[in-house]
């Protein structure tokens, strides 16, 4: 149950299985970073063998926010699958710092996102434009 909540207990039980996963290049093959800020999960978090850049979005997480990208903005999957996750491993691995490839993978990224959110406009454009006439057609029944 500790799992399905994010009691702090819970989370620091999540960072740790996923340290017994294992480690390559002296890191850890995988890992969380907590939506909390719980002193508990803070002190367990920096035990970890993770590149500077995770520890620092943990540290930075109250300037931030996170969010569903998933539900919300077109072509997030695609741009996390076909750009994102595969940088994340390459980082994971140690094979390239963040900082050296974050231009480039946001740079990729957006325009997957910015080709979906203009697919995505120009359906909703032409759903609102025909709207009345479905309407009827529904209506009518």
């Amino acid at each position: 149950m500790k799992f399905l909540t994010f009691d702090p207990r819970g989370v620091v039980a999540r960072l740790k299985l996923d340290a017994s996963m294992g480690e390559e290049n002296g890191r850890q093959i995988e890992l969380l970073i907590p939506a909390t800020k719980h002193t508990d999960v803070l002190k367990y978090f920096e035990t970890l063998k993770l590149p500077d850049g995770f520890k620092w979005c943990l540290n930075n997480l109250d300037k931030g926010v996170r969010v569903d990208m998933w539900k919300t903005v077109p072509g997030w999957d695609q741009a996390t699958w076909d750009v994102i996750f595969p940088i994340n491993e390459r980082i994971r691995k140690g094979e390239v710092q963040p900082q050296t490839v974050a231009a480039e993978t946001q740079e990729k990224a957006n325009k997957i996102i910015k080709a979906a959110w203009d697919d995505f406009a120009k359906k909703l454009a032409d759903v609102e434009k025909n709207f009345p006439n479905v309407r009827k057609q529904v209506e009518s029944k």
